[in-house]
């Protein structure tokens, strides 16, 4: 037992020795404070309209002001959701994926409030340093114009919007769904719907249609998700594979629209009663007795009154396999089946021609009209008033004797006045229905014009649009794309 405590004792005599030796070499290096300075504690943006713009100094207590090239730091930012996570279950989202001192970023998260923290970090030592302010994220979507747009050769659906911030700032806003992939894989657009109803959660409904599916909008943040897939969403019966492409909202009170026709890629229409609340589509209607498989292949345009309030609760249809009008009334039926309209209402009622575009209007009362063209290429204009749900034939105009009319693509007809707008190539035509003769051409040189359309307002009361505004949904709004341009080339009058 003694000598092991000798040896212990010992061994912690040699070790007090050995540090009395110690001469103390070390050497000891300063780590630097680092300061971030020219970030204001909070900014304000517009929702895919205002840049955020972070240009920071970046100053070392030892080496001075960091430069941007110093390869001894880097920098980071992101973005955090003070309500939680983000939709993708991520606490955060990096905001200059390039990690560049400096950097601008176009806010495309919700709008909300959110911080921000920006980082510097020195490779040399892992020591970093943050700042971090306050960013609200406000829409820039709440007055304008949807543009729906085919980009590229393979014509992929883009939204862009031209978007009133005030009285003296109008912006465009591009491809507002191209970080969504649900939307951005979808190609062959056909309608962008825009309709209110009290029954919508916000009154208001948007709709982005394609030839390979389609998608409810959110009216505040004009995002989606998954669970807005209109055949997956609104469909009670198997698709099996069929698309739908276009949306008409028919019968419209001063508050709401009671029934949605739809028409898919295949030519079958369904109908939906959007007064109910939680309604969905349920089975054709183009059959003549209800629960049947279609039985005609419905064209992909259908034709419904424009007044508000409505006096009509029908809507006009065409019958491409037989080339005859049809009628629907969600009064009739319970709208589960479409009619063959009444002997002498139409003449001749079997046209034996194929539609190219119908359209309607407010004019004389819910004026519907069509163009049809026979095997010879000529075409000709209907009018049809579905005022009182009567289908009433009010003009026919057996061949249209007009410059490129028969080759034209674009059109519209007014609500106010007897007259029609057309277009082909960079010509823009206005023809007066009651003459039938051409008013007036305007050409845009280098132009090719893609869309002719006058949208009304959708407002459930005129009363509800300031004064100065109301005659704006008379006006021809018109697109077109610069010949030979790479890109973003559209342009809207």
């Amino acid at each position: 037992m003694k000598k092991i405590y000798f040896l212990g004792c010992l061994f912690m005599m040699l070790a007090v020795a050995s540090c009395y030796d110690d001469k103390g070499n070390y050497s000891y290096n300063e780590i630097p404070t680092i300061s971030i300075e020219n970030i204001e504690p909070s900014y304000i943006c517009l929702r895919n309209a205002d840049l955020l713009e972070i240009t920071p100094k970046i100053t070392s207590t030892i080496e001075g002001e960091i430069t941007p090239d110093n390869p001894n730091y880097e920098y980071s930012c992101r973005i955090g959701n003070t309500g939680g996570t983000f939709d993708d279950s991520q606490m955060w989202h990096i905001i200059n994926p390039d990690s560049t001192q400096a950097f601008t970023w176009l806010p495309n998260e919700d709008t909300g409030q959110y911080i921000c923290v920006y980082t510097v970090r020195d490779k040399r030592t892992d020591v970093a340093t943050s700042y971090q302010f306050d960013l609200q994220i406000s829409s820039s979507t709440y007055e304008g114009w949807l543009v729906l747009c085919g980009e590229g050769a393979d014509n992929r659906a883009r939204l862009d919007m031209v978007s009133v911030i005030d009285e003296n700032r109008i912006q465009v806003l591009p491809d507002l769904l191209g970080n969504n992939e649900l939307v951005t894989s979808l190609h062959n657009p056909t309608q962008i719907m825009f309709d209110c109803s009290i029954y919508a959660n916000s009154r208001y409904t948007i709709y982005l249609m394609t030839e390979e599916g389609g998608y409810k909008l959110n009216t505040d943040e004009l995002t989606t998700t998954a669970a807005d897939e209109v055949v997956e969403g609104e469909f009670l019966v198997d698709l099996q594979g069929d698309i739908p492409i276009r949306i008409c909202p028919v019968g419209k009170s001063y508050f709401t629209t009671y029934a949605y026709l739809t028409v898919t890629q295949q030519g079958d229409l369904y109908y939906k009663d959007v007064s109910t609340t939680g309604s969905l589509y349920e089975f054709p209607v183009n059959v003549s007795a209800e629960g049947n498989d279609g039985e005609y292949v419905v064209a992909p345009y259908v034709g419904a009154g424009q007044n508000r309030p409505a006096d009509s609760y029908a809507a006009l249809l065409y019958d491409s396999s037989n080339q005859r009008f049809m009628g629907w009334d969600q009064e009739k039926g319970e709208g589960r089946t479409c009619f063959e309209l009444p002997a002498g209402t139409i003449d001749p009622a079997t046209t034996g021609k194929d539609l190219v575009y119908m359209e309607g209007t407010r004019f004389s009362n819910n004026t519907v009209f069509s163009i049809l063209q026979d095997a010879s290429g000529n075409r000709s204009i209907y009018g049809i008033n579905l005022s009182g749900s009567l289908f009433q034939q009010q003009s026919y105009i057996e061949s249209v004797q007009a410059e490129n009319f028969n080759q034209a693509e674009h059109f519209a007809f007014n609500s106010q006045f007897p007259y029609m707008y057309y277009s082909y190539k960079d010509k823009l035509y206005s023809y007066n229905l009651g003459t039938q003769t051409l008013q007036q051409t305007i050409s845009l040189p280098g132009e090719e014009i893609t869309m002719v359309k006058i949208d009304l307002f959708k407002a459930p009361n005129i009363l509800d649009v300031p004064e100065d505004m109301r005659a704006q949904q008379y006006y021809i709004l018109v697109g077109s794309y610069k010949t030979g341009a790479s890109e973003d080339g559209g342009i809207l009058r």
